[in-house]
């Protein structure tokens, strides 16, 4: 919803953060990128480095699977909480 009310907002000249707050309060806003941020490999992690380290290509797959699982997972449950409120 908040991705859609930013395109809404620019299209139509409109306050993007305003469009935010429409949707959820700012500082649940804030929280969950604080929270996304955590979850977060930095943009130059090397993956590469792992297998290298005498980590299997399957081992570093299941790697990855478990981190998208967890940010996943850690979104649905705070969907319900910001669908609340």
């Amino acid at each position: 919803r908040i991705g859609r009310a930013l395109l809404d907002a620019k299209q139509s000249g409109g306050d993007p953060f305003a469009a935010i707050e429409a949707v959820i309060p700012w500082d649940v806003f804030t929280d969950s990128i604080t929270e996304a941020e955590k979850l977060a490999r930095t943009e130059n992690f090397d993956y590469l480095a792992l297998i290298g380290d005498g980590v299997s290509a399957d081992e570093l797959a299941l790697h990855w699977n478990t981190i998208n699982y967890e940010v996943i997972s850690r979104i649905d449950r705070a969907i319900p909480r910001i669908v609340t409120i």
